[in-house]
């Protein structure tokens, strides 16, 4: 087993690119890393640059997702995604909160409340988007991670995650 190099390091970069935009979790990125440097039969750097790296490779496929999504993200979707943080009156709480809470017990008004939600997403156009411009596991992670972020988490940057929470809520 030789050292990592520059070039092996670049293809360590690229292959945790790849899983990266599958799979999200620091842990078995790094796993991964492992794994694939082993298989290369390269002498693993420190657990710190393996580390950076992988965090590296998150930020890129974040942007990654981003830019694959940037033209469902016209100015009018902007600002009705960003509407969703915005405590609504006539329902006491935001619109997103609204949509990730489930009926609590099965009876008419639940399905006619849930009825109105997928309304509500479809008026925004959720049944439109493309989202096979991603990769499935990524898609199922961004939609499990936008249903379970509080407001005050979400930021522009996070905006990928909207659309991916509204399809996966609007057809689960």
């Amino acid at each position: 087993m030789a050292a990592a190099d520059d070039d092996e390091l670049k293809e360590l970069d690229e292959f945790l690119l790849a899983r990266a935009l599958e799979h999200d979790s620091p842990t078995l990125l790094f796993r991964l890393g492992c794994e694939y440097l082993i298989s290369a039969r390269v002498l693993r750097p420190g657990p710190v640059t393996v580390v950076e790296r992988v965090a590296h490779a998150r930020a890129e496929a974040q942007r990654e997702t981003f830019d694959r999504l940037a033209r469902e993200f016209t100015d009018a979707r902007c600002a009705a995604l960003d509407a969703l943080l915005v405590t609504d009156p006539e329902i006491g709480m935001t619109r997103l909160r609204w949509l990730s809470t489930g009926p609590v017990v099965a009876s008419p008004a639940a399905v006619k409340a849930e009825v109105a939600k997928l309304e509500f997403l479809r008026g925004l156009g959720a049944d439109t988007l493309d989202l096979s411009v991603l990769p499935a596991e990524r898609r199922r992670r961004r939609c499990d991670r936008g249903r379970t972020m509080a407001g005050t988490e979400y930021l522009p940057s996070t905006r990928a995650l909207f659309p991916c929470f509204e399809a996966g809520t609007s057809y689960s």
